[in-house]
């Protein structure tokens, strides 16, 4: 939904400088992982997730689509929005 909604803006409006990011993106649909490359769009994944998504992820989502991600070429942010801890 996000990404067809930034592809339709980029349409209507194409800017080559966006800073377009979709936030909590560790976990993406197979289909829409070259789309990010394609449009220019950011993924953001906080670090906070990543380490407690581990423990399932390769169950749930299989081999193909956990290593589909680091064969696209695209700029990722790590980041978070969890308070930090002392």
């Amino acid at each position: 939904m996000v990404l067809d909604a930034y592809q339709k803006a980029l349409d209507k409006v194409p800017a080559a400088n966006h800073r377009f990011r979709v936030e909590h993106a560790q976990i993406l649909h197979q289909d829409d992982i070259p789309r990010f490359a394609q449009l220019g769009v950011i993924p953001s994944m906080q670090a906070s997730h990543q380490t407690s998504d581990m423990y399932w992820i390769g169950k749930r989502l299989g081999p193909t689509r956990l290593y589909g991600a680091v064969r696209v070429a695209v700029a990722a942010a790590d980041r978070s929005d969890h308070p930090q801890r002392e």
